[in-house]
């Protein structure tokens, strides 16, 4: 059996979104894209791995001052292509209040589809699979882009708010709350402001796949406002899907 979490030393949220049904006995394959938090700390052992696995590219989306700052270890890689395709170029100012989920998620979808449709379009590219879809914590712009991806190729809304959610169990143990806590203070937040920015409540992905549901239709009909054409999307489903959930090369 093919493990989901892939826990490798320095990356905590590494998943595998293979294996899930999307329908008529099809399933996402195995080891071809991967999302994650931050790639910063992976150890060389686990770059090995992930390197031996096939991985080829990795697109980050993290904002312009945590990928300089903390850069992905693949970011100079002469073996695994990096790409930047920042959902937000920049982060909050220190002192303003962070926004609820929901108001992030909602500015995602509706002002930044520019960025969404680069990340499509770059896993698109020729040879770019395997690859890994990461940000800070692999949770909430991942969370969303992977959504996203699983949707436009037939896995139902019940599977893709628990692969969602599971991002709250991968991420209870290790540094990733203690950091936190340590940026929130950092820009003048107390935890009571922003604690609900570190979890995955799965009625969140409920409300937001309605939500692409009832204003467009559905995902794949969003992601065809946002300029990718049916015959991407067809290539996307090839690309991800195929006819027996235990295959993967």
């Amino acid at each position: 059996m093919i493990e989901r979490q892939l826990r490798l030393e320095g990356a905590e949220n590494l998943r595998d979104i293979g294996g899930y049904a999307s329908g008529e006995g099809r399933h996402t394959r195995w080891r071809t894209v991967f999302r994650s938090d931050s790639l910063h700390r992976l150890s060389a052992p686990g770059q090995a791995w992930l390197i031996q696995a096939g991985l080829r590219s990795v697109i980050d989306l993290r904002d312009n001052v945590d990928a300089s700052e903390v850069p992905n270890v693949f970011r100079n890689s002469t073996a695994v292509r990096y790409r930047h395709i920042p959902i937000f170029e920049t982060p909050l100012p220190d002192g303003v209040e962070p926004p609820s989920l929901w108001v992030g998620y909602m500015r995602m979808v509706h002002q930044r589809g520019d960025r969404i449709r680069c990340v499509v379009e770059a896993l698109l590219e020729p040879e770019a699979t395997p690859l890994v879809i990461q940000c800070g914590l692999g949770k909430d712009r991942t969370g969303l882009v992977i959504a996203l991806l699983l949707a436009a190729v037939g896995v139902p809304n019940g599977t893709i708010v628990d692969d969602y959610a599971l991002s709250s169990e991968c991420l209870r143990s290790g540094p990733y709350l203690a950091e936190a806590r340590e940026r929130a203070e950092r820009k003048g937040w107390t935890w009571q402001q922003c604690a609900e920015l570190w979890d995955c409540p799965p009625r969140l992905m409920v409300d937001l796949l309605d939500h692409l549901g009832g204003q467009f239709g559905g995902v794949r009909q969003y992601l065809g406002t946002l300029g990718l054409m049916d015959e991407q999307l067809n290539r996307l489903e090839h690309l991800l899907v195929e006819s027996s959930p235990d295959h993967f090369r």
